[in-house]
């Protein structure tokens, strides 16, 4: 992170049932060894192939249709510029 200290925290603000489902995932599935929520079978950093085949396949459900239909949001991080995640 950009102005931090290399062990800081980085607060990020959550809705509660965000929170609430990030909880139960790490009660099932636990913490990688450098506190990392999500990682690969062996405790390591998951694969950029890891995120665009769950995106693919998370798409067309968590998008309204005519979005899934658009170049909007085609990559995950595409998100970043398309304003598809505010509400």
């Amino acid at each position: 992170m950009k102005s931090r200290e290399v062990n800081s925290d980085r607060p990020a603000p959550a809705r509660p049932l965000l929170v609430a489902i990030l909880r139960t995932h790490i009660k099932e599935f636990g913490k990688a060894k450098d506190g990392r929520i999500f990682q690969n079978e062996r405790g390591d950093v998951l694969g950029t192939s890891s995120y665009w085949r769950v995106w693919q396949e998370a798409r067309p459900i968590v998008l309204p249709p005519d979005k899934a239909a658009s170049r909007l949001g085609r990559r995950p991080y595409d998100l970043r510029h398309t304003c598809i995640t505010k509400r």
